[in-house]
């Protein structure tokens, strides 16, 4: 196990919560929001939830 994993488990569950992105950089300590992005990628359940209501 790597400190960067943990920032992925992280991150994930911050955007399963519901976490703006705004906060969740803040939390991660990311100067940019789009940082926080890459470490709160989606599970395939829920792209696969969202391409089920199209």
């Amino acid at each position: 196990m790597r400190v960067h994993d943990l920032r992925h488990t992280f991150g994930r569950r911050l955007r399963d919560a519901g976490v703006l992105s705004e906060d969740r950089a803040v939390l991660m300590d990311h100067a940019a929001n789009n940082t926080s992005e890459q470490y709160a990628t989606p599970t395939i359940a829920q792209l696969i939830e969202m391409a089920n209501l199209g």
